[in-house]
């Protein structure tokens, strides 16, 4: 669904600020939801903006950024290393299962052939 445009969301909000009606009277003469006049004076009155505010879904990534370039060096030197073992390196700084790590490591872009990591690039090469 798209969000209301700037223009009807200001509107919506002047209205309610200037007093023309309840929220369920403003809703039912711009066609919205009384959710979505409430949502949008709450967030003019919080936020100071009526810039659509989108929310990310799902889960966090476990590794921020630092931890996932120190990962990548750590893969640079031991490529032969297991996932406990890299969960091991990140004891008490990075709480999470061996499938963060391998996704961790999928979106860095390494792949894991024959007992060792390399980048996917190269299995490909060598796979063809």
């Amino acid at each position: 669904m798209k969000p209301l445009s700037i223009d009807l969301r200001h509107r919506i909000v002047e209205a309610y600020e200037a007093g023309y009606g309840t929220k369920q009277q403003i809703a039912n003469r711009f066609a919205v939801s009384v959710a979505s006049v409430k949502k949008l004076v709450s967030q003019w009155q919080k936020l100071g903006t009526l810039v659509p505010q989108y929310q990310t879904v799902g889960r966090k990534p476990a590794f921020n950024q630092e931890q996932l370039f120190e990962l990548d060096e750590l893969l640079e030197r031991c490529c032969d290393i297991t996932l406990a073992e890299i969960q091991e390196h990140f004891d008490g700084r990075v709480f999470c299962s061996h499938q963060a790590v391998a996704n961790a490591l999928k979106r860095l872009g390494w792949g894991y052939k024959k007992k060792r990591y390399m980048r996917l690039s190269r299995i490909e090469k060598t796979l063809s």
